[in-house]
C-alpha cells in the first residue's frame, strides 16, 4: 500500500520521479527535417542502385547464364526497381507542400 506522510513524502518502496527535473535535463530536438528526408531518399536510391549492379553482375557470370532461378530473381528485381524508385522520387522530391 502506498502511503504519504504529513510532509508529502512517499513512505513505500516505490520510486517517485519528479517530471520537472526530467524535462529540464532534456535536450533540444534540433535537426533539419528537409535534410534528413533528402538523406533518406538518397540512401534508398543508392541501395536500389547497388542492388541493381549486384544482380547484373550475378546474372552475367558464366555459371549463372542458364540458371532459371537467377533469371527469375533478375526479372523480379528489375520489375520492382522502377516503381520503388518512382515512389521515393515522387514522395521526397515531387511536392513542396507539407506531408502532414
Amino acid at each position: 500500500m502506498n502511503t504519504i506522510d504529513v510532509n508529502g513524502a512517499n513512505t513505500s518502496n516505490i520510486e517517485v520521479i519528479d517530471l520537472d527535473v526530467v524535462e529540464d535535463n532534456l535536450g533540444n530536438a534540433d535537426f533539419n527535417i528537409a535534410k534528413e528526408k533528402f538523406s533518406l531518399a538518397k540512401n534508398i536510391l543508392l541501395f536500389l542502385f547497388w542492388l541493381t549492379i549486384f544482380i547484373i553482375i550475378i546474372r552475367v557470370t558464366p555459371e549463372n547464364k542458364d540458371s532459371n532461378g537467377i533469371k527469375e530473381l533478375f526479372n523480379t528485381v528489375f520489375q520492382s526497381i522502377v516503381p520503388m524508385s518512382s515512389l521515393v522520387i515522387g514522395y521526397y522530391f515531387g511536392s513542396r507542400e507539407s506531408k502532414e
